[in-house]
């Protein structure tokens, strides 16, 4: 009985404190042929350097591009996939615009 009680007044409690206003979740921003960013380089270079930590969500396809991550907050890039636990099931590729094979010895030549 004097249980029930106490949760009964730490409800009540509850329920009298004010909200706590928290920040917003990360905003996403999502790359493929019909979205505002079609590249994964515009969709990176869209992002405020506020230190704060954002998703770039890449949709099916294949990207060449080379960029290069730089930012002073979190940065995760997660492509489109059918088992987003598993990511040998990605259905994105990215594949560099500009380099050299490293088993060429030509690794200074590669930007």
């Amino acid at each position: 009985m004097h249980v029930l009680a106490l949760l009964g007044i730490c409800g009540l409690v509850l329920a009298q404190t004010p909200s706590i206003t928290t920040t917003a979740a990360p905003a996403i921003y999502t790359v493929g042929p019909s979205q505002l960013y079609t590249n994964i380089t515009a969709a990176y270079d869209a992002l405020p350097n506020d230190g704060n930590s954002y998703t770039i969500y890449i949709l099916a396809g294949l990207y060449i591009e080379q960029f290069n991550i730089t930012r002073t907050g979190g940065t995760t890039l997660r492509g489109e996939t059918p088992f987003p636990n598993d990511f040998s099931q990605n259905l994105v590729t990215v594949q560099i615009s500009n380099g050299q094979l490293t088993s060429n010895n030509q690794d200074e030549t590669t930007p």
